[in-house]
């Protein structure tokens, strides 16, 4: 059978693989030479300081809140469990040595008592016992802390969305009044307008009155000064034929 494998494509790969190898020495190379920069290292020296003060800054907030709480921090249950692995190792020690001294004792006394045996450890310390009961007294304090706060969190929330509803409620009654204000301003403008339009009618009507009454005098007198006109206008006709008559009779 002949060999299907393509050496173009062999040809390929190795050359993906060659270009490949040579950008990352290249990059590897560039990124130690930035690396060994001083401004890349001052760079890092601060970041690292302000990753430090960010994560001290938020211990000590949060050590406050769980002050405030009444809650203990994880240096303090840290430090407790210290304290208990410290009483548990020296109650160990001491019931080492009473062990050491109760062995080197005589076999056998005077009287013929028999040496008492220690009985084995079976129970563990108080001390121990009593660390623990106060650990789970803590954990039982922090619980009810948590709920106390979660308790102090749901009043809060309910105070304020009463002391909101009580807002909200006085808003509408300050809308609704000031829309009343507004309605008895606009209706008192409105009366006012009217008393207004009714001065200004009778007002008017006074006026037109006064003026129907001087056109009428007006209109009486042009009718006499055209009547005097007329008049001399026909004294004038007269007086023009007579005097032709007058005239004639002369002649004769």
């Amino acid at each position: 059978m002949t060999d299907s494998k393509d050496p173009n494509a062999s040809w390929g790969m190795d050359a993906f693989l060659e270009n490949l190898s040579r950008w990352e020495r290249q990059y590897d190379a560039r990124a130690n030479q930035m690396m060994g920069t001083e401004v890349f290292s001052a760079w890092m020296n601060q970041m690292q300081q302000g990753q430090f003060l960010m994560q001290q800054a938020f211990s000590e907030f949060l050590g406050r809140q769980l002050a405030n709480a009444n809650l203990p921090s994880r240096d303090d249950v840290v430090r407790l469990s210290e304290m208990v692995r410290k009483l548990d190792r020296r109650v160990e020690g001491l019931e080492q040595k009473l062990d050491v001294l109760a062995a080197e004792q005589p076999a056998a006394k005077s009287r013929g008592k028999r040496k008492t045996q220690r009985p084995a450890r079976t129970k563990r310390p108080a001390s121990v016992l009593a660390a623990e009961a106060a650990a789970e007294q803590l954990a039982a304090e922090q619980a009810a802390a948590e709920q106390a706060a979660v308790e102090r969190a749901a009043a809060e929330k309910a105070a304020a969305e009463k002391a909101a509803a009580k807002r909200g409620a006085a808003a509408r009654s300050a809308a609704r009044k000031k829309a009343a204000e507004k309605a008895a301003a606009e209706k008192a403008a409105a009366e006012k307008a009217a008393d207004q339009a009714a001065v200004t009618s009778a007002t008017t009507q006074t006026d037109v009155d006064a003026l129907a009454s001087t056109i009428e005098r007006i209109d009486e007198v042009l009718a006499d000064r055209a009547a005097e006109q007329a008049l001399l206008k026909a004294r004038e006709r007269a007086a023009a034929t007579s005097a032709p008559d007058e005239t004639i009779k002369g002649a004769a």
